[in-house]
């Protein structure tokens, strides 16, 4: 195996270490997958997201983020609407219980942000931020 240092694969690595251990937390204690949980707290309740804007902010195809929306809407927490003068341009917005569980979750996240870090090898130090932009949100 080669010796030579790669940040970007130690970047992935931790990715993949830190979303198995989020998987952990949302999944029992909410209901929630972490795709679902990123693209809820992406939603608002009030002006909604189009489904083009809510993919690329995801990083997510349009055939992963339909079955994301669809997911969310077939439990009540997100819906579609028509935007004003097109009505193929959808979009999608959070529910009342969408709101709700948004902010459960990232409760739950923050909370947890400085073990999770320290669980994939973030040194300490570099902790504090994570938790305080995710509370911020």
């Amino acid at each position: 195996m080669p010796d030579r240092p790669c940040p970007v694969d130690d970047l992935l690595t931790a990715a993949r270490s830190l979303t198995r251990e989020l998987s952990s937390i949302l999944e029992p204690d909410l209901g929630l997958t972490v795709d679902q949980w990123r693209t809820l707290r992406r939603l608002d309740p009030l002006s909604g997201v189009t489904m083009t804007e809510l993919g690329d902010s995801l990083g997510a195809p349009p055939a992963t983020t339909t079955r994301l929306v669809d997911s969310l809407v077939d439990r009540g927490l997100a819906h579609r609407r028509a935007t004003d003068g097109d009505r193929r341009r959808v979009l999608v917005l959070q529910t009342d219980e969408g709101t709700d569980l948004a902010r459960r979750a990232d409760d739950v996240v923050a909370e947890r942000s400085a073990t999770l870090m320290v669980e994939v090898g973030r040194p300490r130090e570099d902790i504090a931020l994570p938790a305080e932009m995710l509370r911020g949100s």
